[in-house]
């Protein structure tokens, strides 16, 4: 039986889960009850010019894998289509923010013997206030890349089918993608009520949501857990946030 303590922690804890904003690192410009189409994203992006100095200190890939599961692996139940739901993230440094795990290879010509590019599952912040995308160098180095990894250098991908033009990151720094990938994919973003995460979709005239069932997931949801919810008061100590 559960002591009096441990369940005003935990109705504490969701109490906190339900206020926590995405103004940590990346800022996210959609909200619960907003789609974000193209043309919106095109908008606000024209207005920005380097969202660098809000992104400090940035996130690391750490603080991402711990959020959404590790990276740099081969491929095997992700699925690598649009429509895709991701996740936003309840707790830690980065909570707040919304996060998916991408199927990415590189976007290059094929060599004579037309040998099919590799690929690997690559976890990234969704930065709508950046126009720039930042691919991690690790993600470089995994699938072969001859090209430059210092930073600020540009590498071509596709990420989860969309080609994607992104500057190297620094290194340990987490993957992001800026209104760009949106707008090379023509890609809506919206929170969908039913699954409680954000989604991604190519939105065609006239039609509405996409059905939930043709959604998958690239981040499975994950169940409330007495270790989540510790973390989570933690976090918000360490802020200075009060319940």
């Amino acid at each position: 039986m559960s002591s009096p303590s441990i369940r005003r922690s935990v109705s504490s804890a969701r109490s906190l889960a339900s206020k926590i904003s995405g103004t940590s690192y990346a800022p996210s410009v959609c909200s619960d009850s907003e789609t974000l189409t193209p043309e919106r994203v095109e908008q606000r992006s024209s207005k920005v010019l380097s969202n660098e100095s809000l992104l400090a200190p940035k996130p690391t890939r750490d603080e991402l894998n711990e959020a959404v599961g590790n990276d740099l692996m081969a491929p095997t139940t992700d699925l690598n289509s649009i429509p895709c739901a991701g996740v936003r993230i309840s707790y830690g440094p980065l909570a707040g923010l919304m996060a998916w795990r991408f199927v990415v290879q590189l976007n290059e010509p094929d060599n004579a013997f037309k040998r099919a590019h590799p690929a690997v599952v690559v976890n990234f912040i969704l930065d709508t206030g950046s126009n720039r995308s930042r691919v991690p160098p690790e993600t470089l180095q995994a699938l072969g890349y001859k090209g430059s990894l210092r930073p600020g250098s540009e590498a071509r991908l596709l990420i989860q089918g969309v080609p994607t033009k992104c500057d190297v990151a620094y290194p340990e720094e987490a993957g992001r993608l800026s209104s760009q990938f949106l707008l090379a994919g023509d890609l809506t973003l919206y929170m969908d009520p039913t699954l409680g995460a954000p989604v991604l979709y190519v939105a065609e005239q006239g039609a509405g949501w996409p059905n939930v069932s043709d959604i998958h997931r690239t981040v499975p949801p994950t169940p409330w857990t007495l270790k989540g919810l510790v973390k989570m008061l933690l976090h918000s100590k360490s802020n200075g946030q009060r319940w």
